[in-house]
């Protein structure tokens, strides 16, 4: 049974009245059988909230950059996989990019800059 969350009526709701009307059916027992069990939330297309999330990202990314100032970089790293989805609760569904970031001091790379120049490579 696909049901769509309509209001703030409760996953198990909607199922349990889904179920009411499958066994309120006369259907022969032998083509037929309703199975029970738990209600997961489903998202069919966890990719259309992508740009979403990588906004939230990027925004994050952005606020800690201000916190450390101009003296360092972050430098984002996976990125590019794929967006990701899990229950969460009855009317919640939880979505995420799996990402890592690197925090480098500007000082740092320049000195790294300065010893290639030297050494002459």
């Amino acid at each position: 049974v696909f049901a769509e969350l309509k209001n703030d009526d409760p996953t198990f709701e909607i199922v349990r009245a889904a179920r009411e009307m499958v066994d309120d059916m006369d259907l022969e027992s032998d083509v037929t059988k309703v199975f029970g069990g738990p209600v997961n939330l489903v998202l069919k297309r966890p990719n259309d909230f992508r740009s979403e999330l990588l906004a939230a990202v990027f925004a994050d990314l952005e606020e800690l950059k201000a916190g450390l100032g101009e003296e360092f970089e972050i430098l984002p790293t996976g990125l590019n996989g794929g967006v990701s989805a899990r229950p969460y609760s009855d009317k919640e569904v939880e979505v995420w990019i799996n990402y890592s970031f690197q925090i480098r001091s500007i000082r740092e790379l320049e000195f790294e800059k300065a010893k290639l120049v030297l050494s002459g490579n």
